[in-house]
């Protein structure tokens, strides 16, 4: 079977499928290569530095049973 054999109908939507692939392709290729949004230098607020020199600061992520860094989020905001 030949693509000219098929409707109109059916190559106009092939066109648009692969349209959206590739749209959804690049979309994901892009947003791959954005910075993290928390590094680990980067002062958190005002108060950061403060802490820091008193040795009450806490760590900006932790690692879970898997090995991997998660945000510190719970120490981060608990109340000193």
């Amino acid at each position: 079977m030949d693509r000219r054999d098929l409707p109109r109908s059916g190559r106009l939507q092939g066109r648009v499928i692969g349209a959206l692939l590739l749209a959804v392709g690049c979309t994901a290729f892009v947003s791959g290569c954005q910075d993290p949004l928390i590094t680990e230098d980067q002062l958190r607020s005002p108060f950061h530095r403060y802490d820091r020199v008193r040795n009450q600061d806490s760590d900006t992520f932790i690692r879970d049973e898997f090995g991997r860094a998660r945000p510190n989020v719970v120490q981060r905001l608990a109340p000193r």
